[in-house]
């Protein structure tokens, strides 16, 4: 069974996370899916080092941000450990292990496609000219599998602290500390 939340807005993401910055109306989260499978323990095994690989992919983020620079310091949240979002995971030791487990942004797809492309073959999705809007597909993937993913946007005109709320409301949504299929709790009572 696959769970689907239609156009959840910037208000209410903003209210569950702490680490992004205010919320505004231009910012909107349009799609989420997350699999069955999907486990909270998949992103707790992807973060047990402190760490969480982050790949952005497609067109350049506006104004030449990097996408470490994007992220800004943002970590997983919630119920499990909190592990830093990087461009530039270690490569050193147990570390290197858990990389095939990534958040994928693929910036500016030409149009929605299958987030297991996201994560199979990223380079091939054609990608748009700039459009004054920010369009961002993220993926949580293990190898060339999609588990959760999800799809939002940005104004223009928001600039840096719109890309970084919009990455933020994708983190929180795509990887969700609790298994929505599971009343929210898992097999613990709430």
């Amino acid at each position: 069974m696959t769970i689907r939340h239609w156009t959840r807005t910037a208000a209410l993401a903003a209210a569950l996370t702490t680490a992004t910055a205010a919320a505004d109306a231009a910012t909107t989260i349009s799609f989420v899916s997350v699999d069955n499978p999907y486990s909270p323990s998949l992103v707790a095994y992807a973060a047990r080092d402190g760490e969480f690989a982050v790949e952005f992919r497609g067109d350049a983020l506006p104004g030449g941000q990097s996408g470490e620079a994007a992220l800004g310091g943002l970590t997983t949240s919630g119920g499990h450990p909190p592990a830093l979002l990087t461009t530039r995971p270690s490569d050193d030791g147990a570390k290197a292990g858990n990389n095939s487990y990534r958040l994928v942004f693929l910036v500016n797809p030409e149009r929605l496609v299958n987030a297991a492309r996201v994560c199979r073959a990223p380079d091939d999705i054609p990608v748009r000219a700039d459009g004054g809007r920010t369009d961002i597909l993220a993926a949580f993937c293990i190898g060339e599998r999609a588990y959760s993913w999800g799809y939002g946007s940005v104004g223009a005109d928001e600039g840096a602290a719109g890309i970084h709320d919009l990455l933020g409301q994708l983190v929180l949504n795509v990887i969700p500390y609790r298994d929505p299929e599971a009343g929210g709790c898992g097999k613990r009572p709430c």
